[in-house]
């Protein structure tokens, strides 16, 4: 039973992730579209964007990647878990340097794609780019934090409910 969650939002930058950046995701990303195999969203998930609405290839760089991540407390558990739900390239064109969203991934979806792009680490359990967002071995900056929402109930014995809020408001 989930007692409390909440949504984080984090920007990772490529100049301080090179383990993510120096490999070729977005292009791996593109073929993928191409072929109908992920589908690009709106940010809210309530619309697909068309393939032909998205910037060619070579006139784009990645310059980051936005998440959406759902943080929440299992009561049954007792143990806090996150799950990456958006995953959200950041690029520039050759015609602008501002940074614009190019669309909004299904996580899920991305993991079995991201899961084939091998790196080179020192690390045991990091072989490849799914290894790095399922460790969360990137740094990255939050910027949004849609707040805590309490599913406990009245009748729940107050000892519990004391101990799981100390916890759930310690965990970040």
């Amino acid at each position: 039973m989930v007692f409390a969650s909440k949504i984080i939002w984090r920007k990772i930058d490529a100049s301080e992730n090179p383990l993510i950046f120096n490999q070729n995701i977005l292009e791996i990303i593109y073929n993928e579209l191409k072929n109908n195999k992920i589908v690009c969203y709106t940010e809210d998930f309530c619309d697909s964007i068309d393939n032909i609405k998205l910037p060619a290839i070579d006139t784009i760089k990645m310059v980051g990647i936005k998440t959406k991540e759902l943080w929440f407390f299992d009561t049954y558990r007792f143990i806090a878990e996150k799950r990456l739900i958006s995953f959200i390239p950041l690029i520039t064109t050759k015609n602008s340097p501002d940074t614009i969203d190019l669309g909004s991934f299904y996580f899920p979806y991305l993991r079995k794609i991201l899961a084939d792009i091998k790196i080179k680490s020192n690390l045991a359990n990091i072989n490849t780019i799914d290894d790095l967002f399922f460790f969360n071995f990137f740094s990255a900056r939050t910027y949004k934090i849609e707040g805590i929402k309490n599913y406990g109930n009245i009748n729940d014995d107050l000892f519990l409910m004391e101990q799981e809020n100390d916890i759930i408001c310690n965990f970040y």
